[in-house]
């Protein structure tokens, strides 16, 4: 198997909880927009340019979408996962942590930066510990946090896109 299933279920439990907590099914659905994908792919290749412009400063290259190398099945196991990651990850951070620190706080540039603030401190795990593992997801929350407060053309939709374009993108397979 690609992805050891205890990320799956991580990241399962993740989504679970975000859905508990944001019980979305209460909320009328917006209909989607051309726009709302187009602010996914703009605001998901920000953070591709920057990472890639870093890459190739440090260490002289950079490849995208390197897991479309991978036999399909690994390929399209791959996309799943982190499609539910994007999902998972917006959807709590995003939907539930930055609405909850607002709500508390009543200021939109503290929930903002606070809610990217545990998004980047969750994501030093798996051994992985350094400056580009905190700074990469940090500088990711604030530019997604900031567009979902401030853009009404941002959805939800439009993070998960963004996020999943960024991955999809930027991970090593």
């Amino acid at each position: 198997m690609l992805i050891d299933l205890k990320y799956w279920l991580i990241n399962l439990i993740q989504l679970a909880a975000a859905l508990a907590l944001l019980r979305p099914w209460r909320e009328p659905l917006r209909p989607v927009r051309p726009a709302h994908i187009l602010i996914g792919v703009g605001l998901g290749l920000v953070p591709t340019a920057l990472v890639g412009a870093l890459n190739i400063a440090l260490a002289g290259s950079f490849s995208v979408f390197q897991f479309l190398a991978l036999p399909a099945g690994g390929a399209a196991q791959f996309f799943l996962f982190q499609l539910l990651v994007a999902a998972a990850e917006e959807l709590l951070y995003r939907g539930y942590i930055q609405g909850a620190i607002k709500r508390q706080c009543r200021s939109s540039a503290l929930a903002v930066a606070g809610s990217a603030l545990i998004f980047a401190l969750l994501h030093l795990t798996g051994g992985r510990v350094g400056a580009l593992q905190f700074l990469t997801p940090l500088c990711c929350g604030l530019l997604f946090g900031a567009a979902y407060e401030k853009w009404r053309s941002c959805t939800m939709l439009s993070l998960i896109l963004a996020h999943l374009l960024y991955d999809l993108a930027v991970i090593n397979v």
